[in-house]
């Protein structure tokens, strides 16, 4: 397999990871929350033409909301790639292939639980190590958002971030 398709694999197994360990739904929901105070903010002066203070551009809105994803992305990665943010995490972790997820209690009575066991942690552990190697292929499609494409973001639902890495 070469190295697109393993970095490839390797983020979309990341960004479909439920929230709740890596705290991903918070971090976003703060961004949109932000977000939405710029938006509004800029609505109003756009309405308001007797402001004093400047309006945001678009690009002031698309970088903050780059810069939020970044920063929860990078947050999201750490907290994933740590010792046990896989495999201490049930709705994150990595369930032993298809198959052998099924012959798991008959290996068991074999006597060969610890290797079952073990297979797993390893698969678990590959992915926490292999996490931080996703950190700069997703930065480099932050960097790429355009502002209709935040846009669709920010006023999506919550795993519309994910959908879209």
């Amino acid at each position: 397999m070469g190295k697109s398709t393993t970095a490839t694999l390797l983020l979309i197994m990341i960004l479909t990871t439920t929230t709740s360990h890596v705290d991903w739904g918070n971090l976003l929901d703060n961004a949109k929350a932000k977000g939405a105070n710029l938006l509004q903010q800029h609505a109003k002066d756009k309405e308001n033409t007797k402001t004093s203070s400047p309006s945001l551009s678009s690009d002031t809105l698309i970088n903050g909301l780059r810069k939020a994803l970044m920063v929860a992305s990078e947050r999201a990665i750490k907290l994933i790639s740590a010792e046990g943010g896989h495999l201490n995490d049930p709705q994150i972790r990595a369930p032993l292939p298809t198959g052998i997820d099924t012959l798991k209690v008959t290996l068991r009575q074999f006597g060969i639980g610890k290797q079952v066991d073990h297979f797993e942690q390893s698969i678990n552990r590959a992915a926490e190590r292999a996490a931080p190697k996703a950190t700069a292929i997703l930065v480099d499609n932050i960097r790429s958002v355009s502002f209709e494409d935040a846009r669709k973001i920010y006023q999506g639902s919550d795993d519309d971030a994910t959908q879209y890495f």
